[in-house]
């Protein structure tokens, strides 16, 4: 009987970290910000 209890606590305990793996992947990662970006296409060809 008591190994029967150790089984099942360690089955809910693994359920509990299932369910917050879970929710912790399956939130939504919004990023704000702004960026910019330039550029310089003066190339050279000095000497072929």
């Amino acid at each position: 009987m008591n190994q029967k209890n150790i089984v099942i606590g360690v089955l809910c305990l693994v359920i509990c970290i299932m369910a917050i793996g879970f929710a912790a992947f399956s939130t939504t990662l919004n990023i704000n910000g702004a960026s910019s970006i330039e550029s310089n296409w003066s190339v050279v060809f000095t000497n072929i």
